[in-house]
């Protein structure tokens, strides 16, 4: 008979202290009792049961394992965005949810084309705090904006290359062109351009707003007249009533903030809306960013009145039209808007 093999076998498995911890790597040898076999191979190779001692003796370790340090967790730091160039709109967001837009009989300045009031339903949005100032539009002047066919409409695009068109109407105007007054004597095809260049210099979509999604903006949920409510009070917006005869810096009149925030959307400068004039009511909410929507040199609706306007046009329901795309005046400026907020924008 071939004598069984019996074999017992300690295996040296090295331990390391992380570097993770702190200190040299320095392995401890702790040696592991490996499990019987319960068969073994003869001389000749034949595989043959093993017989199991009953005293084989174990093997314990004996050198205990290394104690691993507790680190106390602690709270990832807060990363704050990076804020932007001043030159970059502050936004404030419009919430989601319906709003009554346009006028009944009870508002006797109300026009037909204000009528009937009705429920809207519009997402999320956010929208310029301020009319863009001379300030912020000056990248798009000193920058490629007049010179990059990219960010034009064809129809915009021609126009500004047969007029030789390379700023604003009154950009060298000392009564219009301090930093922190609306940027005035833009025409539609401009102010759709500069939203382009914003985008492009930010990656993210700017673009003007509807004219539901401004009047919103302007009157909030519950049809009120005017930003801040149902009665007339001058001291609350730049319009003729207040006797200046021009523009005023952005914000100069806080107390006539929209329920969001927005301000001068009373007065101050017309503001251009992407929408088509003449568009009926019940207003249909689309896209009217889209780049066929956005051709032609057709009439655009302009909205919240100006240092120039009665208090009738100042209303948050007003519509006036500009006739033609390119037509630019001392009291027309520009809001953006945007689907989503802009990280680092005040947003």
């Amino acid at each position: 008979m071939i004598p069984f093999l019996l074999i017992m076998t300690v295996i040296a498995i090295p331990q390391t202290r992380s570097a993770l911890f702190g200190g040299t790597s320095q392995p401890t040898v702790a040696p592991i009792a490996l499990q019987t076999p319960t068969s073994a191979i003869d001389l000749a190779g034949t595989v043959v049961p093993r017989v199991v001692p009953t005293d084989a003796p174990t093997v314990v370790s004996t050198i205990a394992p290394p104690a691993v340090p507790t680190i106390a967790p602690t709270s990832a730091p807060t990363l704050e965005p990076t804020p932007l160039p001043a030159w970059v709109p502050t936004l404030v967001k419009v919430a989601a949810g319906s709003f009554l837009m346009g006028s009944t009989d009870a508002d006797p300045m109300a026009s037909s084309d204000e009528k009937t009031r009705h429920s809207r339903e519009l997402p999320d949005y956010w929208i310029g705090k301020t009319e863009v100032t001379n300030a912020q539009f000056r990248p798009f002047v000193a920058g490629d904006g007049y010179t990059n066919k990219d960010y034009w409409t064809k129809a915009g695009w021609d126009w500004r290359t047969q007029n030789n068109i390379v700023k604003p109407a009154y950009w060298d105007d000392s009564q219009w062109n301090g930093d922190t007054l609306p940027v005035v004597g833009v025409s539609w095809f401009e102010a759709v351009a500069y939203c382009h260049w914003l985008s492009a210099q930010t990656g993210h979509e700017f673009r003007l707003p509807s004219e539901a999604e401004w009047e919103k903006a302007a009157r909030g949920t519950d049809g009120r007249i005017w930003p801040w409510g149902n009665t007339w009070e001058a001291n609350r917006a730049n319009s003729s009533e207040a006797g200046i005869g021009k523009t005023t810096p952005v914000g100069q009149y806080p107390e006539g903030a929209s329920p969001y925030g927005a301000l001068d959307m009373a007065g101050n400068v017309w503001e251009p809306c992407a929408t088509k004039w003449q568009k009926s009511y019940p207003y249909q909410v689309e896209d009217e960013w889209a780049g066929d929507y956005l051709e032609g040199d057709v009439s655009r609706t302009w909205r919240g009145g100006s240092w120039y306007s009665e208090q009738k046009y100042v209303r948050g329901a007003d519509r006036v039209y500009i006739v033609h795309a390119r037509n630019r005046d001392d009291n027309m400026g520009l809001r953006v808007a945007s689907r989503s907020p802009l990280p680092g924008s005040g947003s």
